[in-house]
């Protein structure tokens, strides 16, 4: 018992030491495991050169340890942030310059968003009727930072590189990314022009995947074709983590989540391509206004082969920790198609909000969460 305490505190001090959260002596390795990513879902990175004094050593010394503290203006925050460095010198070597497929790749795998090119990643799990999952990403970019070159008949033309992968959580060291990849040629004309150079686009991503937990990873290289060499004009990169069930063990899953206002159904890409202009009310967007009526949809999935259970589901509307709206249960029917309004109240606060469903098999609960934006 001694050793192990021992090592629970040997493991607390190492994660504390360098920022990160240590969780201990609780069975709940889900919530856990959910905890970690929503906690690694944001933080910042700090540069700063401490100068060459720092790493003067006697000969034949250890190197010396220098203590660091990262303070905030704003009261109530708590910072947790690396407490010191050793004072080790790199070894001076020139950095390789990346090739085209590397900087996308290393952009895709950074655990910092790149920011050349502003990208917003929507994904959702969707189950085909043998139970078999794909995660269908949303990729919506941003006009800034993307070079649209000019065309005969006032025509624009961007070259884009799409890759996505769905990274497992829970698979252990020899886990493997599933990475899908695109290049696609983006030419508009007329007012189609002037509206995917005001709101941009949207690119249509898709990774087959096994039961898990995944974080989604998105990045898009700008680039010129013209020269023989590629050259990248910009990158951009986002990320969002899902979970996907095993319908053969699982009671039931939740597939096909999307927000978005308007009468139109949820929009297709283009024919033969596999993106699509910006539409008003987008669900790869997520941005609502007050009086909005906001339109949902989503599927349950069960395993066909098990016995027929009752479901019930309910949606619900959050800001934070408090709870904006609960529809009443209802009983569903696995596999159909469920879709459904909510009006925004004409003084909804600006900011963040989710939008979550709750299934209810058997007295257990399985939900999934999508987060939006309301804007004035």
């Amino acid at each position: 018992m001694r050793s192990y305490r021992e090592s629970q505190t040997y493991l607390q001090l190492l994660s504390e030491s360098t920022g990160g959260l240590f969780q201990r002596d609780n069975n709940d390795m889900a919530g856990q495991i959910q905890t970690a990513m929503e906690d690694a879902g944001g933080y910042y990175l700090l540069d700063w050169y401490p100068g060459t004094d720092a790493f003067k050593r006697k000969p034949g010394a250890e190197p010396p340890y220098h203590d660091l503290e990262v303070r905030v203006l704003r009261k109530g925050l708590t910072v947790r942030s690396r407490q010191g460095f050793f004072a080790v010198p790199g070894t001076g070597e020139p950095e390789r310059t990346l090739t085209a497929a590397e900087q996308t790749r290393d952009a895709l795998f950074s655990p910092f968003r790149s920011g050349g090119l502003d990208v917003q990643l929507t994904p959702s799990v969707v189950y085909d009727s043998g139970g078999a999952a794909t995660v269908e990403s949303l990729l919506r970019i941003r006009p800034k930072g993307v070079e649209f070159r000019q065309e005969a008949g006032g025509c624009r033309t961007a070259s884009l590189e799409l890759l996505t992968a769905a990274v497992a959580l829970d698979a252990g060291p020899e886990g493997k990314e599933k990475i899908a990849g695109d290049h696609v040629s983006v030419t508009v004309c007329g007012d189609t022009a002037r509206d995917v150079m005001l709101d941009g686009l949207v690119a249509v991503m898709r990774n087959a995947v096994k039961p898990g937990h995944y974080q989604v990873r998105a990045a898009v290289r700008n680039y010129a074709p013209e020269s023989g060499t590629p050259q990248t004009i910009a990158i951009g990169s986002a990320a969002q983590t899902v979970e996907v069930a095993d319908l053969r063990k699982e009671e039931v899953a939740i597939g096909g989540l999307a927000l978005w206002t308007g009468d139109h159904a949820v929009p297709q890409p283009i024919e033969g391509t596999n993106y699509r202009m910006v539409e008003a009310g987008d669900p790869a967007v997520r941005q609502f206004r007050p009086n909005d009526s906001m339109n949902f949809t989503f599927r349950l999935l069960r395993d066909p082969a098990r016995p027929s259970v009752p479901i019930e589901a309910q949606v619900k509307l959050m800001r934070g920790e408090s709870e904006i709206y609960a529809s009443p249960p209802r009983a569903v029917k696995p596999s159909e198609p469920i879709t459904g309004s909510y009006k925004l109240d004409a003084a909804a606060v600006p900011g963040a909000y989710v939008f979550g469903v709750i299934a209810t098999v058997g007295g257990r609960q399985v939900a999934q969460w999508l987060d939006f934006e309301v804007v004035n």
